[in-house]
Formats: C-alpha cells, structure tokens, sequence
C-alpha cells in the first residue's frame, strides 16, 4: 500500500512539472540584443515541451520589431506564435531600429528574404491590447505568466483597458483572474539610485515615460510581480564566443554580431543578460533567491524603491554568491545555444 501511494505522488508530481507554462512576451526587441536572448531562450523552452508561448508583443511601435521577432520565430519553428505590437504611444519614442535593419532586409543572392517573415511596412499589425485581452479571456484561470522586458506600456494600457467584445472584464479583472505571475525586467534595487553620485539614477526600461506606467502597473496589477532589477542582468554577461558558436546562417548569430560592431568598437561585446534573467524565473527559480515580500514604488523621475511588508505581493531578484551567478549565466548559454533549427 505504501508502494502505491509513493508512486501516485511521485506520478501526481511528474505530471505536475510536466506542465506547460503559458507565457506572453512582452518585448522591446529591435533596439539591443538580449531580447533577442530572451525570445530564443524561451522559443528553446517550447521546444522542451515546457512552455506554450501565446503571443510575442512589441512595445516598440515599428513593423521591424514585428518582422524581426517572426525571422527568430519561424526559424526555430514557431511560426504560429503569432506576433503584435503597440498601438499609440502616450509616452515615448520609438528608437532607430539601424541595429535589426541589416537583418530584417537581408537577401540571398536570388532576392528572397534571407530569413522568411510574414510582416512588412504594408502589413496591418494587430493591437497588443486586444490579442492580451483575448488571450487572457481564453486561458485557464491563474494559469498565465506576463513577461514583461521593455517599457511598461502595453501591460499598462492592459490592465488599463475597459470590457469589450473580447471579454466583460475590465483588463485589471482579466489580470487578477488569468494571470499567475508577472516577471519584469524594470529597475534597480540594489539601492545606488539612493544615494551617492548616482543618486537618482533611472533604469531604461522606466527613463523614457520617467516610469508613469510602471506607476500605472503598480496602482493596478493585483497578482504577484517579481522585478529583475538592472543589477542582476548587469553582473551577468553572455559570452559572445557561444554565439560565434552557431550556424552562420542564424538570424539569432548575425543580429548578435552585428550589434557587437555597434556596441564595441572591436566588435567583441559580452551582452549583459537583463532580460533572460526575467525570462529564466518563470522556469528555474530555485536559480535564484527572492527578496522578501513587500511594496514597490516609483517616484516622478522614475527611480524605484521597495520597502518590506509581508501582505505585498511585489519581490526581487538576488543572487547571493558567484556559484549561484555561474549557474544562471550557465542555465542561460544552455538555453540559447541548444535550440534548434526547424
């Protein structure tokens, strides 16, 4: 009898872990490279059978941000991801998007696309806002992860939203209800922005609308949110020997090398792994210790701050000692470097 038991837990438990993650990946791919990371990280974990990514979004309003993440997608076989951007930006620029330029347009010698996409500047690209709606709207409840590695603005504008033809819920119901955990990268908690010569300091996922939707989150998300803060990312960097490393006909490998010249004038650049960490939480995160539970807050210049208390429901990123920081940066390689082709 306790034979049985043992394996019907240890089966109830295979099943568990066996589980798909939902994820929406919410993007400012095109203006750096570890997005680009992060988005073939997790394509890697769809196809350990560990993920479903429901949708990829741009909060860069740019058919480019689109186009390129559909080269990376349908390069390793998701091509049924399917891909949106933001609507109207309230705060904020799109930045030249020169660095994914050469890529987007590359061609081979018959004059094909080098790397198939579906999007060009001609192609009517679907609101943000309205696939997350409909998204959340059929998942199963507490069953979503909203990973978030740019500016704030589509999750905002999400949970800001009104009840429509998608759903009778407001977008902070639909939230509360669908989604199990937000992992952003935005912020600093390692305390330099408060006091010292960098006093002040604004990560640059919040510098450009001086975190008003960071703000605009805070004030609506009900669910747990755990920050990745420019501290973790910037202590862990990704070799760019890995990536020399790939097929030379990889979208992943020229974007990454191409931002090399652009980032370092001998072309060589270990890109600092902000965003993947994000990405990395929702599926290891016995990597990683967690602050304890408390409330963030943005001030009107945009430098965040936390202060502890066990009924919040906001946490942050550690890594407590080098082995730990070696195993992230491993975790990482491994993740990017091992998906494949198809």
């Amino acid at each position: 009898m306790k034979n049985t038991i043992a394996l019907l837990l240890a089966f109830l438990t295979s099943v568990a872990f066996a589980e798909k993650k939902n994820v929406i990946f919410d993007t400012d791919i095109g203006g750096d490279i570890d997005d680009s990371l992060a988005l073939v990280q997790t394509i890697n974990y769809v196809q350990k059978g560990e993920a479903n990514l429901l949708c990829v979004s741009a909060v860069r309003n740019n058919w480019q941000c689109v186009a390129f993440s559909e080269m990376l997608l349908m390069y390793y076989g998701c091509s049924n991801v399917p891909v949106v951007k933001i609507g109207k930006m309230q705060f904020g620029v799109s930045r030249s998007f020169d660095r994914i330029k050469p890529i987007v347009f590359a061609k081979n010698e018959n004059g094909y696309f080098k790397y198939p996409r579906k999007t060009n500047e001609k192609t009517k690209i679907e609101d943000a806002v309205r696939m997350h709606r409909r998204l959340l709207a059929n998942s199963p409840d507490n069953s979503v992860y909203f990973v978030s590695l740019g500016t704030l603005h589509n999750f905002a504008k999400l949970l800001a939203s009104t009840p429509d033809d998608i759903s009778v819920l407001s977008g902070r119901e639909l939230v509360a209800k669908k989604v199990k955990l937000a992992s952003i990268m935005a912020g600093d908690f390692s305390g330099r922005a408060w006091q010292g010569k960098d006093k002040g300091w604004v990560e640059y996922n919040l510098r450009g609308d001086k975190g008003q939707m960071l703000a605009q989150v805070l004030k609506l998300c009900d669910v747990p949110i755990v920050f990745s803060g420019y501290e973790i990312g910037r202590s862990i960097r990704f070799p760019q020997s890995e990536i020399e490393k790939l097929p030379l006909n990889n979208p992943l490998r020229e974007a990454y090398l191409y931002y090399s010249t652009r980032a370092s004038k001998t072309g060589k650049h270990d890109r600092p792994l902000w965003d993947p960490t994000s990405v990395l939480f929702v599926f290891a995160p016995e990597l990683f210790d967690l602050s304890k539970s408390g409330v963030v807050s943005v001030d009107e210049t945009g430098v965040t701050y936390f202060k502890s208390d066990q009924l919040g429901k906001h946490r942050y990123l550690i890594i407590k000692d080098e082995v730990a920081r070696e195993k992230i940066l491993q975790r990482i390689i491994n993740d990017v470097v091992s998906a494949k082709q198809k």
